[in-house]
């Protein structure tokens, strides 16, 4: 049984776990990066890092991968793409903020890092994956404001998520 490899999972969920065996330490050249870039069709960048050691020549635990959304004003966080009810119901929800489809960025995997979002200043999320918070709050995160909603289909359905979105809708400034 090996304690590192059966439990730090469980303590750091997700996390990046780094496991330097005794030999692994005495390495004294430092590693080399490998980066590549692939375009997404949604317009994100996905770059991945990997590092390499000159003494194994392997990769190493390390791997890094950021997503660069470029500069758009909104994002439409989605779980999958939209038929007609809800391309509808998108749309509508856009232009009650003064908005077109032309000037937002559909994503479908949560931005990582607030951080990395410069020129954001609203995000949308109709993921089923994120809760929307009470009465779809609008959080402010980096100087983007933020709202959790339910995913679109389910916003079709109920008129009172609807009014509750619209209710916060009318207080974002863009």
């Amino acid at each position: 049984m090996d304690i590192d490899k059966d439990f730090l999972p469980f303590i750091f969920n997700d996390d990046t776990i780094y496991i330097i065996n005794d030999d692994a330490a005495f390495i004294t050249e430092p590693n080399q990066v490998n980066e590549t870039s692939i375009e997404k069709s949604d317009g994100a960048l996905i770059t991945e890092k990997v590092e390499v050691s000159p003494k194994a020549g392997k990769p190493d635990l390390v791997k890094e991968e950021t997503i660069s959304y470029g500069a758009p004003k909104v994002l439409v966080l989605l779980a999958n793409t939209t038929d007609e009810k809800e391309e509808t119901l998108l749309n509508n929800i856009l232009k009650a903020v003064s908005l077109s489809t032309t000037g937002v960025q559909r994503i479908y995997t949560h931005p990582a890092k607030f951080n990395d979002l410069k020129g954001t200043k609203l995000l949308l999320s109709f993921h089923s994956n994120y809760a929307p918070t009470a009465n779809y709050e609008i959080n402010t995160i980096n100087d983007i404001q933020v709202i959790y909603a339910h995913d679109l289909a389910t916003l079709e359905e109920n008129i009172g998520y609807k009014k509750q979105l619209w209710s916060n809708l009318k207080q974002i400034t863009i």
